[in-house]
């Protein structure tokens, strides 16, 4: 009787501590699939600039488009951030009445002997010019996680580097993400954003490649 109650004993412990350590494993298994929502982003790629400002030629020209973001995925189909997306470009001018141009479509100019120096303080000849806008940004996702998904962003547009101005601006996209494991995602889109300052207005469409970490 007494080896019988003690293997039953033995029996029952190590069931529960089967039971115990399958019961961690399932939960640790569960957590680490837990889809994370908080993100930040990065975003890279090309834009066309079209501007009509007295600042800057009227022609368009190419140029540079950087981003980076921040949010929370609110569902599978909505997330809301904040972003701060820029257009950047090196300009110059040749005289401080000329409009800012893509330095390479400046013209060479004549070599001066025998020039003075120009009086301190001067003007600027070149500069990278960044247009920036940042402000909320929303997205909604009809596929669910991964797939096509639609953006919309606005807020506080910005002219710096060439002069220091602010507007309004606000910008819509369109992509298509995948979720290549629990914390990162990587992402193609394309969009236009567009900016409005009391001297003039910007349009750029772009396209770019963007990488999401999750935690």
């Amino acid at each position: 009787m007494l080896f019988r109650a003690l293997l039953s004993a033995n029996l029952v412990l190590l069931a529960c501590a089967f039971a115990t350590s399958s019961a961690s494993a399932a939960e640790a298994s569960s957590a680490s699939t837990v889809p994370k929502r908080a993100f930040v982003g990065l975003s890279g790629g090309i834009a066309y600039a079209s501007v009509n400002h007295p600042l800057v030629i009227k022609d368009g020209f190419g140029a540079a488009m950087l981003g980076m973001h921040a949010g929370y995925n609110v569902s599978e189909r909505w997330a809301v951030g904040l972003e701060l997306h820029t257009v950047e470009q090196s300009m110059g001018r040749d005289s401080p009445k000329d409009p800012f141009a893509p330095i390479s479509r400046l013209q060479p100019q004549a070599l001066c002997n025998g020039c003075e120096e120009p009086p301190a303080g001067g003007w600027i000849g070149r500069s990278t010019a960044m247009f920036g806008t940042l402000g909320p940004r929303v997205e909604f996702a009809p596929l669910g996680r991964d797939g096509l998904y639609f953006g919309l962003s606005a807020g506080v547009g910005m002219i710096l580097g060439i002069d220091t101005q602010y507007g309004i601006g606000g910008g819509a996209r369109a992509g298509y993400r995948l979720r290549v494991a629990n914390v990162i995602g990587l992402a193609v889109e394309a969009g236009v954003q567009g900016q409005y300052f009391n001297a003039g207005t910007t349009v750029f469409p772009c396209a770019s490649l963007v990488m999401r970490p999750y935690f």
